[in-house]
């Protein structure tokens, strides 16, 4: 019997209600599993627990920054190949560079374009889509 595919999970680190809302809308809306963290150290624990597809992870978290919790997923063995979409208000070239540095994946700036954040989410977890 074909199974229904399971649905790509997604954890949505962010402090701000406003930008997270806007966030975990708009994955919803495109059919993907979302959880929220509005902290680092939770963030860092949902992780562990719920190993998502991708992580949606702001930069400037309180408990623990986002560049912190980069750090531990990198050094974890069981999460350190999660793919992790960083979210600033900061776009200075340093800081976006000091995420890759510490292994992100991809980046967005705020405010987030839902639709954006969409396509990146599908591009890190199937490819870069193809145009015939």
């Amino acid at each position: 019997m074909g199974g229904q595919a399971e649905p790509v999970r997604v954890l949505v680190a962010e402090d701000s209600d406003t930008e997270r809302a806007i966030c975990v809308n708009g994955l919803r809306d495109a059919g993907l599993e979302v959880h929220e963290a509005p902290d680092g150290r939770y963030a860092l624990d949902l992780t562990r627990i719920i190993h998502p597809d991708v992580l949606v992870l702001d930069l400037g978290l309180p408990r623990l920054s986002g560049i912190d919790v980069l750090r531990k997923l990198r050094a974890d063995r069981k999460l350190s190949h999660t793919p992790v979409i960083v979210l600033t208000a900061d776009g200075r070239d340093r800081t976006i560079d000091l995420a890759f540095y510490e292994g992100a994946t991809d980046f967005v700036t705020k405010p987030v374009d839902p639709v954006d954040l969409v396509a990146r989410v599908r591009e890190v977890v199937v490819g870069p889509t193809q145009v015939v």
